[in-house]
């Protein structure tokens, strides 16, 4: 049988008019007196309705605080999905080894603090690094990361014309 008084919580609700004490709990029965009008019922006293107001008033509290944090954590994690896909279109685009992108997405989002911010043109989102130098778009990280003693080995070689392409344009520029 389901207990009667409880809200959405599970907790004792405190209603104003209860019809029996067995259906509150011992910590609630001092917040309740004898119903002057209906002797077989019991009612709030002043002591339990301050109670009953003061817990509603935090439950609304910690209901806003909830809220809060809930909006602050979806933000900060479309911020993170943002700066990820960032970090990968650019470090894609700049040619690192497949392989290898993953880590040196992790080894930027480590080294740099990034922030999302609205587009100048408020066509979306920009990511920015920012540092003691100020801030930086992503791609100008990417390829500071590249271009450092560090970024070395993540470069991709590049390959050389193959004898006949090279043979081909040579050609060309005589004719």
């Amino acid at each position: 049988m389901a207990k009667p008084y409880v809200d959405e919580y599970g907790k004792f609700s405190m209603p104003v008019l209860v019809n029996s004490m067995d259906d509150v709990p011992d910590d609630f029965k001092e917040a309740y007196r004898v119903h002057p009008k209906y002797p077989d019922r019991f009612i709030l006293n002043d002591e339990g309705r301050e109670l009953k107001a003061w817990y509603e008033g935090e439950r609304d509290r910690l209901s806003t605080e909830i809220e809060r944090l809930s909006t602050g954590h979806a933000k900060a994690k479309r911020d993170r999905e943002t700066v990820e896909r960032s970090l990968a279109a650019e470090i894609a685009k700049a040619g690192i080894k497949p392989g290898l992108q993953e880590g040196v997405a992790a080894l930027l989002q480590q080294r740099n603090k990034f922030v999302v911010q609205a587009s100048d043109d408020g066509s979306g989102a920009v990511v920015i690094a920012t540092s003691a130098y100020g801030g930086f778009p992503v791609e100008r990280v990417v390829a500071s990361f590249l271009e450092s003693d560090d970024g070395v080995g993540y470069r991709q070689k590049r390959s050389a014309p193959t004898a006949g392409k090279f043979t081909q344009r040579i050609n060309r520029l005589r004719d």
